[in-house]
Formats: structure tokens, sequence, C-alpha cells
């Protein structure tokens, strides 16, 4: 729920299907190229998960947005035409579209806004990759990936006394260490004869090359990022907010870093227009 009194409620379907990734508007050279193995003629096999967000306000009847009697019947036709489908061979509409994840989500949001309030769908072709997109077609690719490394949490602005006060075990002089789990999403404009956001295999690329730094070390003692400020998740996540802006050109939407199971931190682009006398942060 929002403050201007808009909701909205997710509902999340999966199917598998088989699909070629090319786009007609390319040569065979260049979809090789762009798309590699995954324009190989014979296809390749995803478990897709599509989460439908649903908007508007609520209604006073039903004190919903939208019965669930209404949403399932429709997700569950959705799902009969499209699992265990080949996406090129029998869907003969789709041959005159780029076969991307990113044009996939966006024709998903068409046939299903007609039916449902959908305001937003999210398309997981892998656990550790999705695109998003919405009504106003706005579109964001994400991918996780993961690093380990150890830290103490220990601020040199604070004395001993009030380091163990506000970090207990995790002051510990020895240190310890996390799997930190990274969830990197972008935005920008969809290339219309390619049908990307940004290729994927560079995107990959890049954020590897940010984690990199840090796998498998001691993030106070085997790094320069943290030697005068406490290695914090605030501090790392924007730590390397600010080493990905870097990286992938000013597209980062959303930075999101677990350092444990129960604990994320969140650092996004504001999207608040300046006002006279204010700011967007």
């Amino acid at each position: 729920a929002y403050d201007d009194d808009s909701t909205e409620q997710n509902f999340t379907i999966d199917f598998s299907a088989d699909r070629r990734t090319r786009s007609p508007l390319l040569s065979e050279r260049d979809n090789e190229k762009m798309f590699g193995i995954a324009s190989a003629p014979a296809g390749h096999g995803h478990h897709y998960r599509l989460r439908v967000t649903m908007g508007g306000a609520i209604d006073n009847a039903t004190g919903m947005i939208v019965p669930e009697g209404e949403v399932l019947p429709v997700l569950r036709e959705f799902k009969a035409r499209y699992d265990h489908r080949n996406l090129n061979a029998d869907f003969p509409e789709f041959s005159r579209m780029p076969m991307t994840t990113e044009m996939l989500a966006r024709r998903f949001l068409v046939d299903l806004k007609g039916k449902l309030p959908a305001v937003r769908v999210r398309l997981h072709e892998n656990d550790d990759f999705f695109a998003e997109v919405d009504i106003n077609d706005t579109m964001l690719m994400a991918i996780s990936s993961h690093f380990h490394s150890a830290h103490r949490l220990h601020s040199p602005l604070l004395s001993n006394e009030e380091n163990q006060t506000v970090y207990g075990k995790c002051n510990n002089p020895r240190g310890h260490g996390h799997l930190y789990r990274v969830e990197c999403t972008i935005s920008g404009e969809l290339d219309g004869k390619s049908g990307t956001l940004y290729p994927l295999g560079k995107f990959q690329e890049k954020v590897e090359s940010a984690l990199e730094p840090w796998r498998y070390r001691h993030l106070d003692l085997e790094t320069d990022d943290f030697k005068s400020r406490p290695s914090t998740g605030e501090n790392i996540a924007s730590v390397l907010w600010s080493r990905l802006e870097g990286e992938l050109g000013n597209r980062v939407h959303r930075l999101r870093l677990w350092e444990t199971l129960n604990n994320r931190l969140t650092v996004r682009k504001s999207t608040r227009r300046k006002t006279e006398g204010g700011s967007d942060k």
C-alpha cells in the first residue's frame, strides 16, 4: 500500500516452455553474436515464473483490489496456454518480434491487462535473472549474484566500549563471515531491433567485476573500501552502488544486498521530482 491510497497485490504462476532467443530484425550472425548459445536453432528450455501485480483502489464492498475468484481463472488459462509449449513454433505471432525475456514480459502484460487490473509483470527466466515491465512501458532487468567475505563491525569514531554496545557479537576482534547475496536491477530504453534492455552477458560480467575485489576477502583488513568506515551492510551497499553505477553507466535502478536471510539493505534511484525549495533525496 502507498500513501496516496493506491494498493498493489501480487499473484505468481509458473510454466515450463522452450524457446530460441533471436530477433527477426537481426542477421543470423548478429543473433549468434548477441545471444550466443541461446540462439541455437534447437532452442532451450526454462521453468518460467511470472509475477503479476494488480493495482488500484480497494473496493469498499469487498475490501480488495480484485477478488481472487476473478484473478485465478485468468491465470490458470494463461498457464494452460503457454505451459509445455515451444514459444517460437507454437505461437506464430511471436515470430514477428524479438524473442527475448524483455519482449515476452511486455507481451504477457498486454495479454493480461485486458482481462485484469494488471499494472506490472515480472518474468523470471532463471532464479538469478528477471525482466519487469509496467503499464507505462518502464522496463527493468535484474540479475543476482553473491560473494563470500569476512568483516568486523567496528567504527574508528567510537570507543571500544561504544563499539561493543552498538555492534555486540559482530564486534568480535577476530571477525566473522557472511554469504552476501546481491540483486542488481537496471533500467533504460529497450532496443527495438534486438529486443534487449542491455546485453545479458555483459550485464553479468559487470556485476561479477564489481564483486570480485571482495570475494574471499576480509573487508576491513584486505580492501581499501572500509579503512575509515565500518563495513556495515549500509556502507557495503553504498560502496557497491557507486561501483556498479560506474560499471553500468548510470543505469542502476535498484540494488539489494542480503547480509543474512533476514537482513536486507536496499538502495534505489529516487523517482521523486524536485520541487521548489526541496530536493529529490
